[in-house]
Formats: C-alpha cells, structure tokens, sequence
C-alpha cells in the first residue's frame, strides 16, 4: 500500500470525526496557476521529483468529499461545498 493510502486509511479509522477532501484539478490548470513556478522548472530541468509530471500522484480512491475542478467554480463556491459537507455530517451525528 502507498503511503498515502496508508496514511488516509489510518486517520478515517483511528481520528474521530476525520473527513478527506479532493479537489481534482487538471494538471493543464495546475501548470497555468502555477505562482512558484514550479512547473516552469521542471520543464526547463531545474528541478525534479513534481507529483503528476515524474513523481506518479495517489489519487484517493474514497475521499470523504471529491470536488472536481470546473472554470466556474470559484473559492467561494469550494468553500459553500465543503461547509454545506461538513454541515450535514454534523447533522447526521
């Protein structure tokens, strides 16, 4: 098991109240927003070891909350998601 997994398996069994959020975004976006630049290097052989580009990304298999990226969804959208989310589990409890 990946390190990831592991480390998410190990907190929804063992943290009371643990919730994991995935917000999927494209690699396309993630090399546009980019503010450190981080991609640019990679390209240019800088620097090495960039989830997604050389480094495989563990993608969660069953995050608690899985928002996937859109051009319209906004921050504040995002966060009426993950409030709204954590509202209603709060509810159920």
């Amino acid at each position: 098991m990946a390190l990831i997994k592991f480390v998410h398996t190990f907190n929804k069994k063992n943290l009371i109240n643990y919730n994991d959020v995935y917000l999927k975004v494209p690699i396309k976006e993630l090399i546009r927003r980019d503010p450190k630049k981080i991609y640019e290097k990679f390209r240019k052989n800088k620097i090495s070891n960039v989830q997604g580009l050389d480094l495989k990304y563990d993608e969660p298999n069953n995050p608690s909350l899985k928002i996937v990226w859109k051009k319209k969804l906004t921050l504040i959208r995002i966060a009426n998601k993950i409030l709204n989310f954590l509202e209603k589990k709060a509810n159920y409890n």
